[in-house]
């Protein structure tokens, strides 16, 4: 019977310690642990049909959309500046450069594919790449994917929104949400 207990007890203490140390995929003792350096803007995209933003590839018309929709299959290239106010007026503090597809037949839901130049904002200058399906009329939270300049090694994401949809002006608002993982300190790259 000693023998029994002692390696249960042995048993019981080791599922014991594995439950207590053993890594979590909830967990998010990591990132506090690691105290990652995480940076937290908005800045506004400022868009004028023909201006700024371009219709190149007229997609199919299929069913009614509301006028600040384009037909599935569309592409439109933009060049929009970035501002720190929804004011068009306001500072401009980057510039957006990039694609959206059409990718749903009400023309609502965009694949975008942007490259945001960064301007000096709080105190950070480069790009941000974002890959990820945007709604027109509805909050998107897209996938940051890279950068360079200030941001090399950046993760995080960017929750889109729109503001103003008055034709042909549009603006939406990009809410960055950025951390730089452990191994992308300053001096390591």
């Amino acid at each position: 019977m000693a023998t029994f207990f002692s390696s249960s007890s042995s048993l019981f203490a080791f599922v014991f310690f594995l439950a207590h140390h053993a890594p979590t995929a909830a967990s998010t003792h990591y990132h506090n642990h690691h105290k990652l350096k995480t940076l937290n803007f908005s800045l506004f995209q400022q868009e004028t049909t023909n201006k700024t933003g371009f219709v190149i590839v007229k997609g199919v018309e299929a069913g009614t959309a509301p006028n600040f929709a384009l037909p599935f299959g569309s592409m439109v290239v933009s060049m929009d500046p970035l501002t720190l106010k929804p004011d068009p007026s306001s500072e401009v503090a980057g510039v957006l450069e990039g694609t959206f597809i059409a990718s749903t037949l009400d023309g609502l839901r965009n694949l975008a594919i942007l490259t945001l130049r960064i301007k000096q904002v709080m105190g950070h200058e480069g790009w941000v790449y974002i890959l990820g399906s945007v709604h027109n009329t509805k909050v998107s939270v897209v996938p940051v994917v890279g950068g360079t300049g200030d941001f090399l090694f950046v993760q995080g994401y960017v929750t889109y929104s729109p503001v103003s949809l008055k034709p042909p002006s549009f603006t939406y608002k990009f809410e960055f949400n950025l951390f730089w993982p452990p191994y992308a300190t300053p001096g390591s790259y």
